[in-house]
């Protein structure tokens, strides 16, 4: 009986396992074959740093948005804002974006071009520390775009010594989770990312 408990254990450990696996690829497949696209202009910081073994790394103007821009909640001054942001956006074509908002909450974006996307402030703060800033930086995990390690001194190259413009292709669901979809260099499609 306690091996037939043990054999039963083992394999239903297993079927957890696979489906918890197969459920992170999932979720991150169906964004790139369901959402929806918009174009991001990259802000290179400093083009010697931007490659860092085999992913380029991508700075947008998005990265950095100006404080006006955030609803802040209703809260005490000493009390910690949310890390997880809304930024309602309206794409403008050709990989330009105007920010509208920055929410603490989903919001539903209305109107053609508008878009949300999630991300995180890159760091706590209290609502007294951030009403200090000007600025304040938003990662939204696209910061990384993996290209196979033989390209990846080219694409440096010609973004440092050539100023060729790089931008990217995001797929975005209606939650504003996104995921990279496609490198474009100096508007042509460089890499994509495969869905599995």
């Amino acid at each position: 009986m306690t091996r037939t408990l043990l054999i039963a254990g083992a394999v239903f450990v297993a079927l957890l396992q696979k489906s918890i696996f197969w459920w992170i690829i999932e979720s991150r497949a169906s964004i790139l074959r369901d959402g929806e696209e918009l174009t991001l202009k990259t802000v290179p910081v400093d083009p010697r740093d931007l490659l860092r073994g085999r992913y380029v790394t991508l700075n947008f103007e998005i990265s950095t948005l100006d404080r006006t821009l955030f609803n802040l909640p209703d809260m005490d001054d000493e009390d910690n804002v949310p890390v997880d942001v809304y930024l309602t956006l309206v794409d403008e074509g050709a990989g330009s974006v105007l920010p509208l908002a920055v929410h603490f909450k989903p919001q539903e974006p209305e109107g053609e071009g508008v878009y949300q996307l999630a991300g995180k402030l890159r760091r706590s703060f209290t609502k007294k520390e951030l009403l200090r800033f000007k600025n304040l930086p938003i990662t939204y995990g696209i910061e990384r775009f993996y290209v196979p390690e033989e390209d990846a001194l080219d694409i440096e190259e010609q973004y440092r010594d050539d100023k060729i413009p790089v931008d990217v292709v995001l797929a975005v669901n209606d939650k504003g989770a996104s995921q990279l979809k496609r490198l474009m260099i100096n508007g042509n499609q460089a890499y994509t990312e495969p869905l599995y």
